[in-house]
């Protein structure tokens, strides 16, 4: 049974591209009474602005007020989405250009950004304080160069390797971007 707040998940669904919850560990509950039922829903923090006008709580907070266990109550089936990602590192290894390799390296290097900035996203979410927002937007700012960086790397890797420059990163790198910052932040020592 779960015993910390980094066992809960948020549980916004994601987009038609990512099929499932979000994949990034609850950090605050929103909720409000509804016809004497309380209502409530377990937030990221990239999600935790959602449901404008209900009351927020960290969720350590909340669940020792009212009770809450992991996967209780969300609309729908837990799904978290597929992790259908390459590995990054093994695949930088077996790239057959320099260009292939370095464009691998850069995807890595964004997912740990972003699992960096998603983890200030949800302290700030817990703590909204102007020290965890200053850090939260650097971590930002970090997240954005690494993904303008990734971004060059991929129109590089395409112009160079199969002669068609792309500049905008497909869904799927994306989606492997966030699956790989997911378990990089489950595994983040706090």
């Amino acid at each position: 049974m779960p015993t910390q707040a980094d066992d809960f998940l948020c549980e916004v669904f994601m987009d038609k591209y990512s099929p499932g919850h979000c994949p990034f560990p609850g950090s605050v509950v929103r909720h409000r009474g509804y016809r004497g039922i309380r209502l409530r829903m377990v937030l990221c923090g990239g999600h935790a602005g959602l449901f404008k006008g209900w009351e927020v709580k960290p969720l350590e907070e909340y669940r020792q007020a009212h009770g809450l266990i992991a996967d209780a109550g969300v609309i729908g089936k837990r799904q978290i989405p597929a992790p259908y990602f390459t590995n990054f590192v093994e695949s930088a290894r077996n790239a057959e250009t320099t260009t292939e390799r370095n464009m691998w390296i850069a995807m890595h290097r964004a997912a740990r950004t972003f699992a960096e900035f998603m983890y200030w996203q949800g302290h700030y979410a817990k703590y909204p304080l102007d020290l965890n927002r200053q850090t939260r937007d650097g971590a930002r700012g970090h997240w954005d160069d690494a993904k303008e960086h990734a971004e060059g790397m991929y129109a590089t890797y395409t112009r160079e390797d199969h002669d068609k420059e792309e500049r905008e990163l497909p869904d799927y790198f994306l989606h492997s971007i966030q699956c790989l910052a997911a378990e990089l932040l489950i595994h983040r020592p706090n």
